[in-house]
C-alpha cells in the first residue's frame, strides 16, 4: 500500500502521527494537520521533527565547492556578519553545500530546526515569526544557517 502514497502523503501522515504524539486529545482532519496540530501544541514541538523534505524522495546531490568559491562563503559571511552587527561571528562548519533553487527551503528547514516558527514556505521565500525580543538571537541563527549551508554559485 505505501507504493501508492507519494512522498507528499506520507508527511502528512507522519505529521498527523506526531500531532496524536503531541495532543492526543485533538482530532486531526486530512488537510489541516499543521493548523489544528499547531492549535493545540508548540510549534517548535511540531516543526523542528517534522519540517517536510526540501525535495520529497529525492536524494540531496553532492557540490564540491572550488577555491573561488569557498572564498566567495568567507567573504560573505565577513560582510553578513558587519550588516548585521555581529561583533564576534561563530566560526560554522559547512554542512552540505546547496544550489539557489534550494535555498529557501533549506534556510527555512535550518531555521525551523532551531526553533523559529516559519510559514508559508515556496519557491519565492518564507515568513518568519520573531519576538521583538529575539531579533540578535534570530539575526544570528539566520547567519548560522548560511554558513552551515552556502550556496554554490554557478
Amino acid at each position: 500500500m505505501s507504493q501508492d502514497l507519494t512522498p507528499d502523503d506520507l508527511w502528512v501522515a507522519r505529521l498527523h502521527r506526531r500531532a496524536n504524539d503531541v495532543a492526543p486529545e485533538v482530532p486531526v482532519a486530512v488537510g489541516a494537520a499543521v493548523v489544528i496540530a499547531l492549535g493545540a501544541a508548540p510549534a517548535t514541538r511540531l516543526f523542528a521533527a517534522d519540517a517536510r523534505p526540501v525535495q520529497p524522495g529525492a536524494e540531496a546531490s553532492v557540490i564540491v565547492p572550488t577555491a573561488e568559491q569557498r572564498a566567495a562563503r568567507d567573504r560573505d559571511l565577513a560582510r553578513k556578519a558587519e550588516q548585521n552587527g555581529i561583533v564576534n561571528p561563530p566560526e560554522v562548519a559547512v554542512v552540505r553545500w546547496i544550489t539557489r533553487s534550494d535555498e529557501v527551503f533549506v534556510m527555512a528547514d535550518c531555521l525551523l530546526a532551531a526553533g523559529y516558527e516559519v510559514t508559508n514556505v515556496s519557491a519565492d521565500g518564507y515568513d518568519m515569526v520573531v519576538p521583538a525580543d529575539q531579533e540578535a538571537a534570530s539575526t544570528l541563527a539566520d547567519y548560522v544557517c548560511g554558513a552551515q549551508y552556502p550556496v554554490a554559485a554557478p
